[in-house]
Formats: structure tokens, sequence, C-alpha cells
């Protein structure tokens, strides 16, 4: 084997086991505090790789632009990122999002039974909020749904780390 083919082996497997690594996505308009705070909750646990959205490539037709972050954050980029965090999050809580075209409403509803079969039964929010986008301050109240999705999602992945150790 020349020195490329190992090259190109080892970055494949670096892909590979990005992969397999859970991921905690922080989201683009944390401040460091609530950064620092994250990190310090998965600091004792290497099996967590933690992303800020600051730091994220993002593709955009196979071109990347590095480091892209809005300046000013609007509705739809916390909707998002609320998404994201649900997405990146499955293995300690279910997080359910829902937007409702017809009265202009982006519902947020958590579970924290990440084993619940939900076709025998619906699932118990330990946490439900929704926003009316077409009402006072629908950014403002996203992102407080935002802050209390992480701190839930921080406790879930500290409750889960004490139940492995």
């Amino acid at each position: 084997m020349n020195d490329e083919m190992i090259q190109e082996i080892r970055e494949s497997l670096r892909k590979i086991e990005a992969l397999a690594t859970p991921v905690v996505i922080a989201p683009a308009h944390a401040s460091e505090v609530e950064l620092d705070q994250i990190r310090k909750a998965l600091s004792n646990d290497g099996g967590f790789r933690f992303i800020d959205l600051k730091t994220v490539e993002h593709v955009f037709g196979g071109h990347e632009i590095v480091g892209y972050a809005p300046a000013k954050r609007e509705v739809v980029d916390v909707m998002n990122d609320i998404n994201k965090l649900a997405v990146a999050n499955t293995d300690v809580l279910h997080v359910f999002t829902r937007f409702s075209a017809h009265v202009n409403e982006f519902h947020v509803g958590v579970n924290q039974n990440v084993n619940k079969d939900y076709i025998q039964e619906r699932a118990d929010y330990s946490f439900c909020e929704g926003v009316y986008l077409d009402q006072d301050e629908p950014l403002e109240k996203l992102v407080a749904i935002e802050k209390e999705l992480i701190e839930l999602i921080a406790k879930a992945h500290f409750e889960k780390r004490e139940v492995l150790a």
C-alpha cells in the first residue's frame, strides 16, 4: 500500500467512527456560558461528540461554507435548531416537533421514556409547549423552548451516564 491509500483508509475510518459516535448539538445562538454548561455536563463521558453549530460546515448543493451562521436568528432558524436537537438526542429523549400550517403553530413535546412503543399508546409528554408564529414575540418564545429542551437533554445525558456507571 502506498501512503495515499493509507491516508484515504484513515480518512474513511475517521468518518465511520464519527457516524457511530453519539452527538450532542448546541444551537447556533447558544452563549459561551450555555456551551460551557453543556460541555461540563458531558465532560465525564468520552463517548459523545459535542458540536457547536457556529463551527459546523453547512453543505449547500455540494459546496461547503465553513463557519456559516446567520448574523440574526430568525424564527425558522430556531425551529430548525430545535429539530436538530431532537434528531441528535434520540438516545436519551424523544422530542416530537410539529408545524400546523392551518393555525401557524410550532409545537414541541418531550417524552423521556425512550423505550416506549408508540403504536399501542400515545406519548406521555413531560414537556409540551406550542408557539403561534403570528402572535407576539414568537422568536423569544421559541428560544425559551429551545433553552428548556437543552436543559432536559443535558439532564437526560447525565442520568444516562449515572445509570451506566
